[in-house]
């Protein structure tokens, strides 16, 4: 038997596309996998894209995406999309997400357009809502609608549908854009994003799946899950050993936030 909430998801599918038919942006995180798999076991004609940016864990993301596309036999298309040569976004600033998503959006729009898809979803859960988006407003501006957040399900309800599917995705950390790695009003490179990437990587490779590396100059600054944060300052030569790659990244100085893991820990 269904539980409500994909019951909930469900109808607001119907309501938005009766013809079974939508474009969707897809990263193949958690929120856009479980909406196209649950579109997808009621028949929809999925068209799921992807953004190739500076900005996401590139290779990851788009084999990601492009096998789980392959596995629920839908249509993927990958869009590259150089949204750093644009200064609106590249300085980092407070409006940034606007103009990185009405790039994005607009390429979506355009190839949807061109496919014969009428309805573009994005995978924007209730939470987000609550949240600093400014992407929101360009999803707005461009009819893009969001079932998930229509549906008042927030993250936690969304990874307890995935188990209920019996999704490994279910369990998967959040993976934000990597310019949330920088304070504002940074001007950031496409060499920053990819120190940002390898220093992530080696942390992840070390067994702490779930972490930010916010960099400040030359100074790199680890989040991680609070109980997770006295195993990764212990002292050990494992330890000791990734600090020294991390720092031969071209910082000075390693810190391990004491907070612990957070979203938007820079709107602060």
């Amino acid at each position: 038997m269904e539980s409500k909430n994909v019951v909930k998801l469900k109808n607001v599918l119907l309501d938005i596309a009766p013809e079974k038919k939508f474009a969707l942006a897809f990263s193949a995180g958690v929120d856009s996998t479980i909406l196209l798999n649950v579109a997808v076991s009621m028949g929809f004609d999925v068209l799921a894209v992807t953004f190739n940016t500076n900005l996401t864990k590139r290779m990851i993301s788009i084999e990601n995406a492009k096998s789980v596309a392959e596995e629920l036999g839908v249509k993927h298309v990958t869009l590259d999309i150089d949204v750093m040569s644009d200064e609106n976004i590249s300085l980092n600033s407070k409006s940034r997400c606007y103009y990185c998503k009405r790039k994005m959006f607009s390429a979506l729009f355009d190839l949807a357009k061109e496919k014969g898809y009428k309805v573009l979803c994005d995978g924007t859960n209730a939470d987000d809502l609550l949240e600093f988006r400014p992407g929101l407003k360009a999803r707005d501006e461009l009819g893009v609608v969001s079932p998930i957040a229509m549906a008042g399900l927030k993250k936690s309800e969304l990874r307890e549908i995935g188990r209920e599917l019996g999704l490994s995705v279910a369990g998967k950390p959040s993976s934000p854009c990597l310019l949330t790695r920088f304070p504002y009003n940074t001007k950031v490179t496409n060499e920053m994003l990819e120190t940002c990437e390898r220093g992530e990587q080696l942390i992840k490779s070390n067994g702490f799946e779930a972490c930010r590396l916010r960099i400040h100059g030359n100074i790199a600054r680890i989040e991680l899950p609070t109980d997770r944060i006295s195993e990764f300052v212990n002292g050990s030569e494992e330890q000791n050993t990734l600090i020294a790659e991390i720092k031969g990244l071209g910082f000075d100085y390693v810190t391990v936030d004491a907070i612990g893991l957070r979203s938007g820990s820079m709107d602060i």
